[in-house]
């Protein structure tokens, strides 16, 4: 794998490992990434992966809890982000139900495993990482200049039978429009730069291994203001096992410090800030900021800001004692404790003083700690031609989160917004969550002659996220595979064939990714009566909803040819989730907006994974390696009983995806009037929201859908002398909301993209855009919910490129410099694309947000 500028460890899996879809949330550091392995498989529960490092669950859910200075959230930020990529050694994707039996129902969405690095037997090393570079957004999308921007503000105005003033069209009439301001330039145009340096000390002997490393990581933002991103990490590993090899131990603990500053701003903030007025006034004659009724100042916004600090602690002890030859004891256990502290203020300066706000401020902390213990016993043992496996062991998991938050204003000045001590408090509030899991499972396996090999699985799962009778769930599974290069006559018929396998597997997991105490009447308090404090009924009791069940078949094939010189494998794959965890909507008429229940709806997610990796070169001074992979998955909701009856029949159809997109069917701008036209689907001269399918009165059909058609990666490596070179590309077929989205704006005291310049002007003209409106009406809103809005947004994109030279000499070891490479990397060189908008990879959300960023590194290694 191509060594790459990432800053976050799963986007080195982007486009690599087939089956597995990761989307970065945005380009600013630290930002969210969402992974989906094999798609969605649940209506409303969890469907993230389940994080392993090193033995131990990763706790992988957003952690803030304090909104961003302008009320748009934070960075939302996983804790992944807490993850060192210096100190990764591998990452693993588990997918079937034969992979990831041994962890239960936690695996129901997968398992991502990740091994840190461990110490190596040897001489004592020091090993140093030095690098920088800079970055800048790849790609943004031209805007009207003053002249187009002016004309149609007033065929929006004229359009909208509004005559201009200086009230109303104080952009037109009142401020100087020699004075321009590129917003979008102003906004993600400058360049970051990113500093990271790490040192790694490793040595030990036969019996004891120890590895200790730190590492430091700068990166700038390409936001204006004060931004700034910071994570420092230390990790130790510690492994030691008896002279007789009998016991074995191995222990590891790292902990990592993240910083996080924005300000002002959030990533969603880029539609507002994009669409500004040209020529907006930032201050006035006096040099204050300029504040006019209807408008934002954005630059006085950049005086507002969030601050959040996250520390990481995780360990874990592995155990192992051979109790008898073939025979040994297990123990797994570790601890992962996560404190968050947020801080966001909003000084006067970013107010508008006609609103009469006082400086205010929110402060949020919250601190997660999860504890693992995993006893386990394996005995293998020869049996005849075979040899028998079997594993028998039991989990118990315990995690604990709180969260406080209080805000408030009237503070003195704005200086003291970072202290809690000198505001009102206007509110506060605080949550208290445990779970608690436990397992016994046991696992039985039988390979003969390293030809047929059988698993078989059975486990038993509690969750306390269930109510009494209903926490425990039996869950099983069974695999089987077929080592046909091992038969003589499949040798002696292809003898290129070096490796070929048949598997397959069928099995059962259950989902308890809700919230917690779902199945209990839940009570608030609210604001007091007096003196007396206040309860409110928070949610209705249902005590007995269940496990949601994923039923996992896979078949695959995998062939290697010319000494393993050509390595192939195609799968299939089937996941069906039934007796689905939703929150059940209600009227709220009743109290309460939903309850936890389940459904008896069936999703389905299949489709096939195919990867191909070949040697195509191999000479002395000279390799030349690819590999490729692609997926052609498909999602489905394949019964819904009483669908038409339910308050979700204006959000799914029967056999389509979960994501599919509902919108009027566009047809065209009417040339004499520059009206844009939709259809009326169900005939009855009346345009209406809603679903034309499950009978439902409505016009909206079914535009397209979120989720990819197929995606892949190609990467390729060479390799001369000292010199390599890793290419990667990576390729997604997809859907998405273009720019036409923002096609309200046009006409209004916004600026709009190019892209609408061509609008309709006058009867008989032919245009894709319709005529502009300084207020939004119906035409407008048809036409923002219709399929104008959802098109193409596959790309191609060259993701990374990194080459190296190894400097390594006779004279620099002379100098006691064991080794020396010298690298170069980028990140997201190009894109090719036809999509219409910012980036086709956050396309599928209707919140525009930052692209990720092109980046340029170069580095040293050297070990001493």
């Amino acid at each position: 794998m191509a060594k790459q500028p990432v800053t976050n460890v799963l986007q080195a899996l982007i486009g690599r490992a087939p089956g597995v879809q990761i989307t970065q949330g945005n380009g600013l550091p630290g930002s969210p990434v969402t992974v989906r392995i094999r798609g969605q498989n649940s209506i409303a529960a969890n469907n993230n992966p389940l994080y392993v490092v090193d033995g131990v669950p990763f706790v992988s859910q957003p952690m803030e809890v304090v909104p961003g200075p302008n009320g748009d959230g934070t960075s939302n930020g996983s804790p992944l982000n807490m993850l060192n990529p210096a100190d990764i050694a591998s990452i693993e994707v588990l997918k079937d139900a034969d992979a990831t039996a041994i962890y239960g129902s936690r695996a129901a969405n997968g398992v991502i495993l990740i091994t840190t690095k461990k110490g190596q037997a040897g001489k004592t090393n020091l090993q140093v990482d030095v690098q920088g570079g800079f970055g800048s957004v790849s790609r943004f999308v031209p805007y009207a200049g003053w002249t187009a921007y002016a004309q149609a503000r007033r065929d929006g105005l004229a359009n909208s039978a509004i005559t201009p003033t200086p009230g109303n069209s104080p952009d037109l009439l009142v401020w100087d429009s020699t004075k321009l301001t590129d917003w979008q330039d102003w906004y993600m145009g400058d360049n970051t730069t990113r500093t990271v340096a790490t040192a790694s000390l490793t040595g030990g002997n036969a019996q004891t291994q120890f590895l200790l490393s730190g590492t430091y990581h700068q990166e700038g933002v390409v936001l204006p203001g004060d931004n700034r991103y910071r994570r420092i990490a230390t990790h130790l590993s510690v492994g030691h096992q008896s002279p007789d090899k009998r016991f074995q131990v191995s222990s590891s603990m790292y902990f990592t410090t993240n910083y996080n500053k924005l300000s002002g701003f959030t990533p969603g903030f880029l539609a507002d800030v994009a669409a500004a007025v040209p020529n907006y006034p930032v201050y006035d004659t006096t040099g204050k900021y300029y504040w006019a009724p209807g408008f934002t100042n954005y630059v006085a916004l950049l005086n507002a800001y969030v601050k959040t600090r996250t520390d990481q602690l995780n360990g874990s002890v592995n155990l192992r004692f051979t109790i008898l030859p073939g025979m040994d004891l297990r123990l797994n256990a570790g601890f992962n404790q996560v404190n968050l502290r947020q801080n966001s203020a909003n000084p006067s300066t970013a107010q508008n003083p006609g609103l009469n706000e006082t400086p205010s401020a929110n402060f949020g902390n919250r601190q997660s700690r999860l504890y693992l213990a995993e006893p386990q016993l394996a005995y293998k043992r020869r049996i005849g031609l075979g040899t028998l496996d079997v594993l028998v062991g039991g989990t118990i998991q315990h995690s604990e989160s709180s969260s406080q938050r209080i805000i408030l204003n009237n503070f003195a000045n704005d200086a003291l917004l970072e202290n809690i001590n000198f505001g009102t408090v206007v509110n506060k509030s605080g949550q208290l969550y445990e779970y608690r899991y436990m397992s016994a499972f046991g696992r039985l396996g039988f390979n003969f002659r390293d030809r047929y090999i059988l698993n078989g699985s059975f486990r038993r799962d509690g969750s306390s996220r269930f109510g009494p009778g209903s926490q425990f769930g039996n869950f099983g599974s069974v695999g089987a595979a077929w080592i046909f290069s091992n038969e003589n006559f499949i040798k002696a018929t292809f003898p290129l064939l070096s490796f070929g396998k048949l598997r397959g597997s069928y099995g059962t997991t259950g989902n308890d990714g809700i919230p917690d105490y779902g199945y209990l009447a839940t009570y608030y308090s609210y604001q007091p009566y007096g003196t007396t404090n206040t309860l409110l009924p928070a949610q209705l009791a249902n005590p007995n909803f269940q496990w949601e069940v994923n039923r996992k078949l896979e078949l695959a094939l995998e062939l290697g040819l010319m000494d393993n010189r050509v390595l192939f494998s195609a799968a299939w794959y089937r996941n069906r989730s039934d007796n689905q965890l939703v929150g059940y909507p209600l009227p709220a008429m009743t109290g309460f907006t939903s309850y936890q229940a389940n459904l008896p709806a069936l999703v389905e997610n299949s489709g096939w994974e195919l990867e191909l990796t070949t040697s195509n070169i191999k000479r002395q001074s000279f390799e030349w390696n690819t590999s490729l992979n692609i997926s052609l998955p498909r999602n489905e909701l394949l019964s819904f009983p009483n669908l038409a009856a339910t308050s979700y029949a204006n959000q799914y159809v029967e056999a389509e995806s979960l994501n599919i997109v509902q919108w009027f069917r566009f047809s065209g701008v009417d040339p004499a009037t520059g009206l844009p036209a939709v259809e009326d689907v169900n005939k009855d001269g009346v345009l209406s929201q809603g679903t034309s399918h499950n009978g439902k009165n409505g016009d909206f059909v079914i535009a397209g859908q979120t989720n990819p058609r197929w995606f892949g990666g190609l990467n390729n490596s060479l390799q001369w002398k000292r010199m390599q070179l890793d290419f990667f590309l990576q390729y997604v077929s997809q859907q998405g909301y273009n720019m036409y989205y923002y096609y309200s704006q046009l006409g209004r005291s916004y600026n709009f993209p190019e892209e609408f310049m061509q609008y309709w002007r006058q009867p008989g003209q032919t245009s894709s855009s319709p005529k502009p409106f300084a207020q939004f009406n119906s035409a407008v809103s048809q036409y923002i919910q219709s399929d104008a809005i959802f098109g193409d947004a596959s790309y191609l994109r060259l993701k990374n490129v990194s080459i190296s030279y190894d400097c390594s000499s006779d004279w620099l070891k002379r100098a006691k410099i064991q080794s020396l490479t010298v690298y170069a990397q980028a990140q997201n060189l190009f894109t090719i694309t036809g999509f219409n908008g910012f980036d086709p990879e956050t396309a599928n959300s209707t919140r525009l947000q930052i692209p990720p960023l092109r980046m340029f590194v170069g580095g040293i290694k050297c070990s001493f």
